[in-house]
């Protein structure tokens, strides 16, 4: 076997391992003028990129889109003056998604390593890339399910306190209303044992609903479990938001149909307002859950507001 048929075997063998590598890769030129010019791309670059072997030789600023070459553009020239591979992630937004799904936003992570001659030049730039449009959307969908509840969507107990935290610290800089809403299903345990779980369950569903036509899009609805909710008002006066209590009762009282069970149910509502003094939000929930058992005690179906 001669060298140049050894040659040709290795060339054919690196372009075929090449192209079935499943991380895109590209290597561009460095030019004189601070351009760059595609040298080469393996296949799956190529369908990721919607490029073709005619872009070799062109500057990428007019092969790839705007808002892509400006991404790569500044972490190419991080390579250049440091001539250390430098990796990160962004992402791009599609003016029409690749496939036929409705994702117009794809994500990547990317090494770019400079290739320097003897003379300590760059010449030509190496990028690794690869789509992780699919972890990332895996990644936001376990974080979700970390904070909401399976069963309404809600936010659940950790993400409220993580939020009412949050807030009652911008409610005391700004020093703007909030309020907290801690409210139950009455009876809802007389539902569970006589129409089973299940009707519970869609009882639970149906309420959320009707829980949020009566509150603004920005209020926070969490389900801390069970029958147990609570709503996080910020910004409102008081009678507005006595107003949201009152229209809330209303809504609640009107007739169910449940799987073709007709019930009829109530809520009964404790309200704490923030006070900015030495409340944290265990006590401000706390306050509220106070106000809750009061309104029961006045007989359901009924709001109570926490009095120091």
């Amino acid at each position: 076997m001669t060298t140049d048929n050894l040659d040709f075997l290795n060339k054919d063998l690196f372009f075929k391992l090449f192209n079935n590598m499943s991380d895109l890769v590209y290597l561009t030129k460095v030019r004189d003028d601070s351009q760059f010019t595609y040298v080469l791309a393996n296949e799956p670059a190529k369908k990721f990129s919607r490029i073709t072997s005619e872009a070799y030789g062109k500057p990428v600023s007019e092969v790839l889109p705007p808002e892509v070459y400006q991404v790569i553009k500044d972490k190419y020239f991080q390579v250049l003056s440091t001539k250390k591979p430098v990796k990160y992630e962004d992402k791009f937004i599609l003016a029409t998604p690749r496939d036929h799904s409705n994702n117009h936003i794809v994500y990547w992570e990317s090494t770019v390593t400079p290739v320097v001659n003897q003379e300590g030049e760059c010449t030509h730039l190496l990028a690794v890339v690869r789509d992780v449009t699919e972890r990332k959307k895996y990644e936001k969908q376990l974080e979700h399910l970390a904070h909401h509840d399976n069963l309404t969507g809600l936010p659940n107990r950790t993400y409220f306190f993580q939020k009412l935290k949050e807030e009652m610290e911008l409610s005391k800089q700004t020093h703007t209303s909030l309020a907290v809403f801690y409210l139950d299903v009455d009876h809802f345990k007389e539902i569970n044992d006589t129409l089973g779980h299940d009707i519970g369950d869609e009882l639970l569903k149906e309420f959320t609903k009707r829980i949020k036509t009566c509150i603004r899009e920005e209020d926070m609805f969490a389900r801390l479990g069970g029958d147990e909710f609570v709503i996080l008002l910020t910004g409102l006066s008081d009678e507005n938001i006595i107003e949201i209590a009152k229209r809330i009762l209303t809504s609640v009282k009107r007739t169910w149909t449940v799987n073709n069970h007709r019930i009829n149910i109530s809520t009964s509502i404790g309200i704490a307002f923030y006070s900015h003094l030495n409340h944290d939000e265990k006590s401000l929930l706390k306050h509220a859950d106070n106000a809750l058992y009061q309104a029961k005690k006045n007989g359901r179906g009924s709001f109570s507001l926490y009095k120091n």
